[in-house]
């Protein structure tokens, strides 16, 4: 159980699952923004690492949000969580797997 769980409670209570649905795309295309401007900005590295880590945060949270609101949901038997978690490692045995043979 997230340590925000009567955070998230009150969020979801307050504005719904599709708004947090509609704020995780909203901060990924704001963390997308960010991370284009790190290869292409004027902007001093202190304040453009400010504003990258300022989205990631919010990117961040609202996963941890979105994972909330889908702790009971289950997909052929297995809870959402267990799965984005078997994704996760299946995603960096794929990139582990890759870079071994590209030596």
């Amino acid at each position: 159980m997230s340590e925000n769980s009567e955070l998230f409670d009150r969020v979801i209570k307050r504005w719904g699952i599709n708004l947090q649905f509609n704020l995780l795309a909203e901060e990924c295309a704001e963390l997308a923004v960010v991370a284009l401007h790190c290869q292409r900005t004027n902007d001093t590295r202190e304040h453009l690492l400010m504003r990258l880590a300022s989205e990631i945060a919010d990117v961040q949270i609202m996963i941890e949000t979105i994972l909330y609101c889908l702790k009971d949901a289950e997909v052929d038997g297995v809870y959402f969580s267990d799965g984005v978690r078997s994704c996760q490692e299946a995603k960096l045995e794929k990139l582990k797997n890759r870079l071994e043979a590209k030596l």
